[in-house]
């Protein structure tokens, strides 16, 4: 409770839990000396933009300048909390975070609640005694509106494994298996990539994972353990079956792929610190496979909104982060009639797993059904179905989401994405405690599609972070996305599969192969420009004059088009759609287009929404455009272009002065896979990302590349200091080559 005398408090939006429920067995006052950590949640310094497509993730450096805690806040905070008594044990600014620990009564007076120490058995019978209180959190005055979420007070289990066993198995398979089956893309084997997998219990035994991968004949996987919170690997427990399917599916999928574990509490902020761990570590993993979950009525406002938080950062960094969608049917095991979603998978920034059931021939692949998993009440179906909590997102829009069953349904964010194999019945062999077993649930579905994610990854040279919007595109109610096989049999209670998107198996399940083609075709990589190209950066990197119409272009008969299937005129490269949205009063933009062979980004004002012009795109850009029911396709421009696109500048005798002036583009210099030599976030101007230069100001030290033609230019830690010149180069979309070749 509010210490006397202390600092005015005033109430902590979204930190309400119900007073101490029926079930609890016994309740008692938590000792005012027992020693507890909370972790605080700070504000941004500002928000996130929206992800695009094709859009390069943030360096972290960046990352935590624009958009992680303020210095000042992180100050306020850690001091203010030193003299109320309470010890800083660690501060994040970038993950906006910061760890306190105290006595139950310093912490109480703080965030003027009380604490009870309560016992409950668990649905299998286990017995659980942990810390509860009841009723909203208050933080001091001086805090309001810096302090999002105090987490960790109580410190009740807040998810639970999303795994399922066997009653009988009909036929079961090893990861290898199915990435045959789901067509993993060939000659790629995850390396190069990091995958982090997020536990809130259990152990690995390296004994166990080095008899499995022995058995499928494969090298043991690289992987470490981090403890988060005081938690560490700790094998001898019921969960241990979770994390070894996770590691097994992963290992045997991506084998190349290192592989770091984060051990954390099983609460909300051990949740959530685990997630910012991963999401901020360096290396920044591909993927962060979740299998851990609970309703999202079950959680507070402010520790779904903070997981919601760190699991954005996640996606800004270049991570995309996979989450198990719940085995237990529509109603994710809460009996007030109605149905409900699993949290994180039903988070905006998560890409939602699924599950189903799926007869196929593990020596050949071939698929004879795939079904919606469900076994019936109590015997494990796949979650999904439609948030009550999160709007639907825009690139969702189209996909015929409907509104959730039961009394008082809207339309919101619609779980899963995607789908693969989760009923044990049908499940993946696995070796746990000695033994070699059968285990299935959406648990497995989550590091499938990590696994998939790295591969992809590593075929295309680029980070998928938040996938949906290419995964989506722009696939209408009803139709089949490309890379992937569409399920629209079966349902898990409240909702039903069918053709297209649908809340049991989200957009079906993947056809790795088509899938690495299809976000190929949707985010082209940048290659130099051959003819004459000029281009300059005004202050801010905006556009002072609207570029002149391009000449020459030779229209397509847009009824070639409409499949998506057709190809550039000169050969070689993907069809892609010109310039589809503008915002109203003609304020430019960038859009990629190809120029025969060549990407490139035509800046021109845009005043309403287009599709077709009748006369051709020169008339179109010269005169203006007009709404019409058919999309432009750009195959060839004569040589008299003026556009945006990545810039390609030789700086040189640059080493340790300061690039202040805006950048103009000169003649195309060679270089495949260098990339831009600008690290620090001091001084100098903003250049957007989609003009192809990391969004970051110009300013500090620049070196020439140093790394081995082998290795991959990513960091500052692969650029010396000591050379007399500075290569900037635009970044390419694939990594073939370091070797700067000016």
């Amino acid at each position: 409770m509010p210490v006397p005398n202390g600092p005015r408090l005033v109430t902590l939006s979204g930190s309400a839990r119900a007073d101490v429920p029926a079930w609890a067995q016994r309740s008692t006052p938590v000792a005012p000396d027992t020693d507890i950590e909370v972790t605080l949640v700070l504000r941004r310094r500002s928000a996130l933009p929206s992800p695009e497509p094709g859009e390069p993730p943030m360096p972290p450096e960046e990352f935590a300048a624009r958009h992680g805690a303020d210095p000042a806040d992180l100050d306020l905070v850690t001091t203010d909390a030193t003299q109320l008594g309470a010890q800083v044990v660690a501060a994040h600014a970038g993950a906006r975070l910061v760890r306190l620990r105290g006595t139950a009564a310093v912490l109480t007076g703080i965030f003027g609640t009380g604490l009870r120490e309560v016992t409950h058995t668990e649905p299998g019978g286990a017995e659980i005694t942990h810390r509860y209180r009841s009723g909203e959190l208050s933080v001091p005055e001086a805090w309001d509106g810096v302090v999002t979420a105090v987490l960790g007070l109580d410190d009740r289990p807040q998810a639970r494994p999303r795994i399922a066993h066997p009653r009988a198995v009909s036929v079961s398979y090893t990861p290898p298996q199915l990435g045959q089956i789901y067509r993993f893309p060939a000659d790629t084997d995850g390396s190069g990539q990091t995958i982090a997998i997020i536990e809130l219990g259990g152990g690995y035994d390296q004994r166990d994972l080095d008899a499995y991968f022995t058995r499928l004949g494969l090298p043991s996987p690289s992987v470490s353990a981090v403890g988060v919170d005081g938690a560490t690997n700790a094998p001898g427990q019921d969960a241990d079956g979770e994390v070894m399917l996770d590691i097994e599916v992963v290992g045997g999928l991506a084998p190349a792929s290192r592989m770091v574990v984060y051990f954390a509490p099983n609460t909300d902020a051990g949740f959530l610190d685990a997630v910012a761990q991963a999401a901020h570590a360096a290396p920044t993993p591909a993927a962060i496979s979740i299998s851990w979950g609970a309703s999202e009525d079950s959680w507070t406002g402010q520790a779904r909104a903070a997981l919601d938080g760190a699991i954005a950062d996640a996606v800004a960094l270049g991570v995309t982060v996979t989450a198990a969608a719940g085995d237990d049917g529509s109603n994710d095991q809460v009996n007030d009639g109605r149905a409900h979603v699993d949290f994180p998978a039903s988070s905006p920034h998560a890409l939602a797993c699924g599950g189903t059931r799926l007869e196929a021939d593990p020596a050949t692949g071939a698929v004879s059904a795939e079904t919606v998993w469900n076994n019936g009440s109590g015997a494990g179906a796949t979650g999904g179905g439609v948030s009550r909590t999160f709007e639907l997102p825009a690139w969702q829009a189209d996909s015929g989401v409907p509104a959730a069953a039961g009394a008082g349904g809207r339309v919101g964010r619609g779980v899963p994405d995607v789908a693969a194999v989760a009923d044990p019945a049908t499940g993946y062999q696995v070796r746990v405690h000695g033994s070699d077993t059968v285990i299935g649930g959406t648990s497995a579905v989550a590091p499938l599609w990590a696994a998939l994610v790295a591969r992809l990854n590593q075929a295309t040279g680029r980070r998928l972070g938040l996938p949906q919007p290419a995964l989506y595109g722009r696939t209408a109610a009803g139709a089949v996305a490309r890379g992937f096989r569409d399920i629209t049999s079966g349902s898990n209670g409240a909702y039903r599969a069918g053709p297209g998107w649908d809340p049991c198996t989200g957009l079906g399940v993947p056809v790795g192969t088509e899938l690495l083609t299809a976000l190929t075709r949707r985010r082209p990589r940048p290659e130099p420009h051959s003819g004459r190209v000029q281009a300059e950066l005004a202050e801010q990197a905006q556009l002072v004059q609207p570029a002149p119409p391009l000449h020459d272009a030779v229209p397509v008969d847009p009824e070639d088009v409409d499949s998506g299937q057709h190809e550039c005129l000169s050969g070689g490269c993907d069809a892609h759609e010109f310039a589809a949205v503008g915002a109203a009063g003609g304020e430019p933009f960038d859009h990629d287009v190809r120029l025969g062979n060549q990407l490139v980004q035509v800046a021109v004002p845009v005043r309403q929404r287009i599709a077709h012009h009748p006369g051709g795109l020169a008339q179109a850009l010269g005169a203006g455009w007009r709404a019409g029911e058919r999309r432009i396709v750009v195959h060839e421009v004569g040589v008299q272009v003026s556009v945006h696109r990545p810039q390609i500048t030789l700086a040189e005798q640059f080493l340790d002065k300061r690039v202040d002036q805006p950048l103009v583009l000169v003649e195309p210099l060679r270089c495949r896979c260098c990339h831009v030599a600008m690290l620090s976030s001091a001084g100098g101007r903003a250049y957007p990302k989609k003009l192809g230069y990391a969004e970051q100001p110009l300013g500090g030290t620049l070196g020439r590349c140093r790394a081995a033609p082998s290795a991959r230019v990513r960091s500052s830690a692969n650029w010396s200091a000591s050379a007399t010149a500075a290569w900037i180069w635009p970044r390419c979309g694939r990594w073939r080559s370091a070797r700067c070749d000016g």
